[in-house]
């Protein structure tokens, strides 16, 4: 390894030298051919005509990306590799390469150097290999407890993790409690992957313990066999969990048969408080998903000590009946924190305007009429106030700009995307936004809405939460073709831009895990049906891609969901989300405020979705310089559920 090193520093040493007498300036497109040239030699090993190749690109952008690819084969380079680390700290490569040398310092059993070195980190790999090099350089204690505090993760961890597994087995802090723990948690998380994790766990069981996991996966196998556990031990501990999960499981599909099983033999069981709250929070929230708010809210409110989720569902059991006491009461339940949120606040206006306390409710509604927000404008309704768009944009000079973007790590990005590696480009762009400040993260914002990237410009800006650069955040893009499209359809323009805006941020590329495309994100099988209703061509579902036949198809399909639910809005919207059969049976039982319905829809995508594109809507029609819409005009009365074609 030395007598390598030394050749590969003196042929590095002679190559500068030629290359000081014989270097001239090369142009762009003449750095980007010696990039692949050099890209290839070192796929084939060829170390030596890589670095001559490399020495000709030392101003390239993409220099860095070579000296990574090199440094990642011979990491015995220590002092190359500490000086890249320290230039390019701010890269996905440097990253990498601190990644790859410390799993080589551990294969080495260089722990002292590794401790020396590591950083802070979430590759499980390498925490596991730093907490194994405390045990080593003598923190047993420390090591031990970190250990089990990874071994106790409810799924199957790297092979890496083996060696600090088995010193920690070894120790006092394994035992048959902290087995159990691992495989209860696995167990709840009820994935294939995490119940076969379960089932391997068994054999190092004591007989007890082997008892309790079989009857448990029985259960998971046959929940209904949870309702006849009369032949159970019901004084052991663990049978009250086993119990409470097999009712978990049958809920969903037999809601009816899980309430009065628990209500026949809870007492029966040794049940701790958390496995108590585990099963009525189970309980509400099925019944309320089922639209049995009078029994979700019962169970929702035995939950003694309840999460987020337990208390915003009792507020919407409340709501749903429309008890304005019990919303009122059931919003004490939030922390100072989570009573400060908007929606939470509206919901206090609302309760106490209907409690006959107006002026607290004008209060909140003042309050809240200041957002740019769904409830913020209806809240503003309420008190016939103006819209505000609090429109604060970032600021930066054009030189400014030009002098960020010089920074190494995005002038990677930006040649990676001139050589149209999307994909890798992307990656260190997202690397470097989670490495930095708000500050540089909002600059950032800037640097890719200059870029013409506007899906990246909109997401980095959220990252640092900075959400008052109203034309960056919603552009107006595509004007001319959802303007004309939006014409043909008799549509608002701010209506089909508010769709837009929520279903594809503007990416004519979009595409979503269930295979809808485009910006307007539509299905194949929905286009290939919408050509044959308009009479036109379908030529394949890439055509979905092209924004004039999108907004074409899209805009016919909205108002066809604004017609199938009588004009209103928020029906039409929740309908292109999740499908208008869903709203159909969504749709209440009588008469009811559309906000209410809203709140209380089911499906937590499609409830953020509705109150999103109706917020996006009219904050359009501003940016359009338009008029006539309200917040009040889409929160009219929804009507009792009827046939629906």
């Amino acid at each position: 390894m030395i007598k390598n090193y030394f050749l590969k520093r003196c042929f590095l040493f002679i190559s500068l030298l030629l290359y000081a007498f014989s270097a001239y300036a090369i142009s762009l497109s003449e750095q980007r051919d010696a990039f692949f040239r050099a890209e290839k030699l070192i796929k084939r090993g060829n170390e030596s005509s890589f670095l001559l190749e490399m020495e000709l690109l030392q101003d390239y952008a993409l220099y860095p990306v070579l000296q990574y690819q090199y440094l990642s084969k011979n990491l015995e380079q220590e002092r190359e590799i500490q000086s890249f680390l320290t230039r390019y700290k701010h890269s996905r490569y440097a990253d990498s390469l601190r990644r790859q040398w410390l799993i080589s310092m551990a294969k080495q059993g260089r722990w002292s150097q590794f401790m020396s070195t590591y950083q802070p980190t979430k590759n499980t790999s390498l925490k596991c290999y730093y907490h194994l090099a405390q045990y080593k350089t003598g923190n047993r204690d420390e090591a031990m407890e970190a250990a089990k505090k990874i071994w106790l993760k409810p799924y199957s961890l790297p092979s890496n993790c083996n060696p600090l597994f088995s010193v920690f087995k070894l120790s006092l802090s394994y035992n048959q409690d902290v087995l159990w723990q691992r495989f209860e948690t696995a167990m709840r998380k009820g994935k294939k992957k995490n119940v076969s994790l379960a089932s391997s766990l068994i054999k190092h069981m004591d007989a007890s313990g082997q008892q309790s996991a079989q009857l448990w996966l029985k259960i998971r196998r046959k929940p209904r066999l949870v309702t006849q556990p009369s032949n159970w031990n019901t004084r052991d501990p663990k049978a009250g969990k086993i119990f409470a999960q097999g009712l978990h499981l049958i809920a969903r599909k037999q809601t009816d048969l899980a309430i009065s099983t628990w209500n026949a033999y809870q007492r029966d069981f040794q049940i701790d408080a958390v496995t108590r709250d585990y099963v009525e929070k189970r309980l509400g929230l099925v019944s309320a998903y089922q639209g049995n708010m009078s029994t979700a809210y019962h169970h929702l409110s035995k939950v003694t000590n309840p999460d987020l989720e337990a208390k915003e569902w009792r507020v919407r059991a409340a709501l749903r009946q429309q008890n304005w006491q019990y919303v009122k009461d059931s919003l004490t339940m939030f922390n100072a924190e989570e009573k400060n949120k908007e929606k939470w606040r509206y919901w206090l206006a609302r309760a106490s305007e209907k409690l006959n306390d107006q002026s607290r409710a004008n209060e909140l509604y003042n309050d809240l009429a200041k957002e740019r927000s769904y409830y913020g404008f209806a809240s503003a309704d309420k008190i016939n106030a103006p819209y505000q768009l609090n429109d604060r944009p970032i600021t930066m000079s054009e030189s400014d700009l030009r002098q960020f973007e010089q920074q190494p790590e995005f002038r990677i990005v930006k040649e990676l995307y001139a050589l149209n590696r999307d994909k890798q480009a992307k990656q260190d762009w997202w690397f470097i936004i989670k490495h930095s400040d708000n500050e540089k993260i909002k600059r950032a914002a800037k640097l890719a809405q200059r870029w013409g990237m506007i899906q990246t410009a909109i997401f980095t800006v959220a990252k640092a939460k900075y959400w008052d650069d109203v034309a960056l955040r919603y552009p107006l893009l595509f004007r001319h073709q959802i303007i004309a499209e939006s014409q043909v359809q008799n549509l608002n323009p701010a209506m089909v831009f508010g769709l837009v805006r929520q279903e594809s941020v503007f990416n004519e590329r979009a595409g979503s895990r269930v295979g809808a495309k485009g910006l307007m994100q539509i299905m194949p099988a929905t286009g290939k049906q919408i050509a044959r209703e308009l009479g036109v061509r379908w030529r394949s579902s890439n055509s979905l891609y092209n924004p004039d036949t999108n907004l074409q198809f899209g805009t016919y399909y909205y108002k066809k969901q604004i017609n199938r639910f009588d004009g209103q809005l928020a029906l039409a919207a929740a309908g292109y989300n999740a499908g208008p059969h869903r709203v159909k049976k969504w749709r209440p039982y009588r008469p009811m405020a559309m906000d209410i319905w809203i709140e209380t829809i089911p499906f937590d995508e499609t409830r953020k979705y509705v109150s999103v594109v109706l917020r996006n809507t009219l904050i359009y029609q501003q940016r359009l310089q338009g008029r006539g819409l309200k917040m009040q005009h889409f929160l009219s009365v929804v009507q009792p559920r009827k046939n629906l074609s």
